[in-house]
């Protein structure tokens, strides 16, 4: 299960990290990610998105999106 790290209305983390689906259906703050890929002619590159997707299936979307998952590192020394 992809978890998020939920975020204030500043963009802060509040330390509280909840399922992806979780965030996206209760509208919670959090990172995402995009990446535009735009050619000489100024043309922007899009893709269908997948009908399986629970946000905006078979919508027109950016070509590359994503979050950062909430992940807890350690420190080897």
């Amino acid at each position: 299960m992809e978890y998020l790290d939920i975020l204030d209305k500043n963009g802060n983390k509040t330390g509280e990290k909840k399922p992806r689906k979780e965030v996206h259906s209760k509208g919670y703050w959090h990172k995402g990610v995009h990446i535009w890929i735009i050619n000489s002619n100024r043309e922007l590159l899009v893709q269908r998105r997948s009908s399986n997707k629970d946000v905006y299936p078979n919508k027109l979307y950016i070509s590359v999106a994503g979050h950062p998952i909430s992940v807890k590192m350690k420190l080897i020394v």
